[in-house]
């Protein structure tokens, strides 16, 4: 593709973005998704427009850039098929909040004891009970 083409294919890109649509583009081996900034938020469904005008509805996985060209506010993001989602398990548990740890010798100690890092999960090594914004546990404390 010469550099015309590029150019040519990315204002058709930002004019569809302008009109509101969001539409799949190829990234790579494989297809993202443009779209309005304010429309592209992980875990919402979004309908997208086709190459041909046909629609389709996809789950934004994970926000890959966010920019504005010419005063339009466009994200490109990967995305995921609604029926991917049915197969997953009826109840999944939300993810614990991962705090920062403040002792880094606790840290070395529960790694030397076999335990997870607390660092990634913000829990304790020694009770496992959630650590507060400081990285501290009210039991070990």
């Amino acid at each position: 593709m010469t550099d015309d083409a590029a150019v040519a294919r990315s204002q058709r890109l930002l004019d569809q973005v302008k009109e509101g649509k969001t539409i799949f583009f190829k990234a790579g081996g494989g297809w993202d998704i443009i779209g309005p900034a304010a429309d592209i938020e992980p875990g919402q469904t979004v309908t997208v427009t086709k190459a041909a005008g046909d629609t389709t509805e996809v789950i934004v996985v994970k926000v890959m850039a966010e920019r504005t060209v010419h005063g339009v506010a466009t994200r490109t993001a990967t995305f995921r098929n609604p029926a991917a989602a049915a197969a997953a398990p009826a109840h999944v548990d939300p993810p614990r909040p991962a705090y920062n740890v403040v002792d880094r010798q606790a840290a070395a100690v529960g790694g030397m004891l076999g335990r997870d890092s607390s660092t990634a999960r913000g829990y304790c090594h020694y009770c496992g009970l959630e650590l507060d914004r400081n990285g501290n546990c009210d039991e070990c404390v």
